[in-house]
């Protein structure tokens, strides 16, 4: 039996993701990449969106605009992955030239295929192997290495991909030890000082096929010797203890949290990502760990109709949002009252072009930005939440990007008033990019910002005083407890109180055009190399004897291979598809009006179907990559030709979990709803 196979709450749930019971956790809550309960209000989808402010504006759904947990709060911590073509530079610091170092990260790869490097430091333009210190892990054995002046050290564990593991590189007295979740794995005795110039991690410039692939969460270098001998892993989030020379790939952005505060270069395209090697304090919350709006960049955005109590005019004022865009790919207005292309320029924040550069506008209503014109507000980082800001103090006008000032100006003139559009101005046209908005307020009467510096928000947007708009984008019915992911609610896709297996509710589609669509291309949900396990509870209202029903397909539209597919046949069986094949069919047929535990668990490359704990029988020895892509996935309807046979019926529980498998034998199933943290 798995571990956690009966671990959930004790009766029920309370509205929203809160459960009744918060006395049980899920100890592999930290690898759990989707967890949506099936919790809410009867009938509600991902398509209402909410004016938070006392005023309560109406607000206009545009094309597919959703919402969903995903936010710059994550309440399970972040990691940066990379992509076999991403990496991160810090100039040309040297940190491995002092007599005593430290360099310690979690990695969660997804393939080793490749030797991957961790850290490299280098003389730019050659120098030969003399000048060269590679920290890595092999290919050939998944082990961690040390590589310096041609001569290699290799340890002995394997770092299985698909899992968190904590890796230690330690210099001391000449010689360095590495350590794999706390055990001395390889000691190198002959360590000198070569007089490289560049530290680059995840990537060596004269390797260029040993990207790293997949996740890396606090990684810290110090001056000294942070361990000496084996040592229990940390379980929380690394600090900026004595001699630490660079923190990072531990915040909501790209940023060193040391008190070097180094800027650090993003290489490629790697990402921020609320996946973290640690268990949250507490479960999700919308109040401390708010919600995103997101828009694929093609006809996706939110109006409101012109008000008098929206006009900002000659007050004092504030517009700040969260902005983690996924794509620089055209110019775009990313919040905006009027239409840039209009006769009714109010204000407007803009991305242009393909490099993320941004600028903010305003004008009094004219057909011109006759007050402030393409004011820089610096450059935003792709794949990173990005802190924006624009205020009027008197007659100073400011820009503000992650907490610094950009640019000022000095105008005067009264804001125009128009209706306000979020990814586009108000009439669509000029949309911004495909990206997320994690929340936007706009204050009347207040400069919030007046400095050269601010503290960038920690929690949520309230209402402060004179606040006159509030988007935070939690009101979402179908939604992620994981807060790793927003999903579009596709038809009539809704929670529904009719059925339930706990809670009084859960995820409700009627078999015409419903599905749950997720929203750009998370890279948590690749399920890799690794073991895995998909879970749910299932109940069927109508089956088919002519279709399939399919209950969650990870083919992009018309495309095979490596992608999963789970659906009920013609015949009633349950049947797993993958590599472009029916891999294992249950033994027992499927009926309507049942609930039903269902899990595809993959262990050390062998999957197996469990239908109620039992396995049905077949085996599938498998060690594919199953890859991820753009909105998959999909679940209650075909990916391959997107909402075709689409189930009828309810889903509750669903859970994925990414490097382990929860049940590796026949199990009692589930007794209660699975925990939220």
């Amino acid at each position: 039996m798995g571990l956690l196979s009966t671990f959930g709450a004790a009766s029920g749930r309370a509205f929203g993701l809160t459960r009744l019971s918060a006395a049980i956790k899920d100890a592999y809550f930290n690898l759990t990449t989707l967890l949506l309960p099936g919790n809410g209000t009867n009938g509600a989808q991902n398509n209402t969106f909410l004016d938070s402010s006392t005023n309560n504006f109406t607000i206009t759904r545009n094309g597919n605009t959703t919402q969903g947990t995903f936010s710059p709060f994550s309440q399970t911590g972040w990691s940066n992955y990379f992509d076999a073509s991403s990496y991160l530079n810090v100039g040309t610091t040297r940190f491995l030239d002092a007599s005593a170092w430290t360099v310690e990260m979690w990695v969660n790869t997804t393939s080793t295929a490749n030797s991957v490097t961790l850290a490299a430091q280098y003389v730019a333009g050659g120098g030969g192997f003399a000048q060269r210190t590679v920290l890595g892990i092999n290919n050939s054995s998944g082990t961690v290495y040390i590589f310096q002046g041609g001569t290699a050290q290799s340890g002995t564990t394997n770092v299985a991909d698909g899992r968190w593991h904590h890796i230690a590189f330690v210099l001391s007295a000449g010689t360095v030890k590495a350590y794999v979740d706390g055990i001395n794995e390889a000691t190198f005795s002959s360590f000198g000082s070569p007089t490289a110039v560049t530290t680059t991690f995840f990537y060596d410039s004269a390797n260029s096929s040993s990207y790293f692939l997949g996740y890396a969460s606090n990684l810290r270098v110090t001056n000294t010797a942070v361990y000496t001998a084996n040592f229990t892993v940390p379980t929380s989030p690394l600090t900026a203890i004595t001699g630490t020379q660079l923190l990072t790939c531990q915040s909501n952005r790209f940023i060193d949290n040391s008190t070097n505060n180094y800027a650090i270069t993003v290489n490629g395209t790697p990402s921020v990502q609320a996946f973290s090697p640690f268990a949250p304090t507490a479960a999700y919350s919308a109040a401390t760990n708010g919600g995103s709006g997101y828009s694929d960049g093609t006809g996706d955005y939110l109006t409101i109709a012109t008000n008098a109590n929206l006009t900002l005019g000659s007050s004092d004022f504030t517009i700040e949002l969260w902005w983690y865009p996924t794509a620089f790919n055209s110019d775009g207005e990313i919040f905006t009252m009027g239409s840039n292309a209009g006769t009714n320029r109010c204000y407007a924040m803009y991305s242009s072009g393909s490099n993320g550069t941004l600028a903010a506008f305003a004008g009094t209503g004219g057909s011109s930005w006759d007050i402030v014109s393409n004011l820089s507000m610096g450059t935003a980082i792709r794949n990173a939440w990005n802190h924006m800001a624009f205020t009027r103090s008197g007659t100073t006008f400011s820009t503000y990007l992650n907490g610094v000032r950009i640019a000022t100006t000095t105008a005067s003139g009264t804001l125009g008033s128009n209706a306000l559009g979020v990814f586009a101005n108000n009439s669509g046209t000029s949309a911004a990019p495909a990206s997320y908005i994690g929340g936007a307020r706009t204050i009347k009467g207040t400069a919030l910002y007046t400095g050269t510096t601010y503290t960038i928000p920690t929690a949520p947007f309230t209402a402060v005083t004179n606040t006159n708009l509030l988007l935070n984008f939690t009101n979402a019915g179908i939604t992620d407890a994981t807060a790793k992911n927003d999903l579009e609610t596709v038809g009539n896709a809704q929670i529904s109180t009719t059925q339930s297996k706990w809670g009084g509710s859960s995820m409700y589609f009627d078999g015409t055009g419903d599905y749950l669509f997720q929203s750009g291309n998370s890279p948590q949900n690749a399920l890799g190399t690794g073991d895995f396990t998909i879970e749910y509870w299932i109940y069927f209202s109508a089956l088919s004897g002519s279709t399939a029903s399919v209950i969650l397909d990870y083919r992009p539209s018309s495309t095979a291979g490596a992608y999963p597919t789970m659906y009920i046949n013609t015949s009633f069986k349950l049947v797993y598809e993958a590599n472009s094949g029916t891999r294992i069919t249950s033994s027992t047929s499927i009926s309507t009006g049942t609930w039903y535990h269902v899990a595809f668990v993959r262990a050390s490359g062998s999957t197996k179907m469990y239908l109620n704990g039992t396995n049905e029988g077949a085996t599938y020895t498998d060690s594919t990559n199953y890859l991820g892509s753009s909105g998959r996935p999909i679940i209650a309807a075909d990916g391959y030709t997107l909402g075709s046979q689409a189930m009828n019926g309810y889903i509750d529980d669903l859970r994925i979990t990414k490097g382990y498998a929860r049940y590796t034998a026949n199990f009692t199933a589930p007794t209660a709803a699975f925990p939220v943290q």
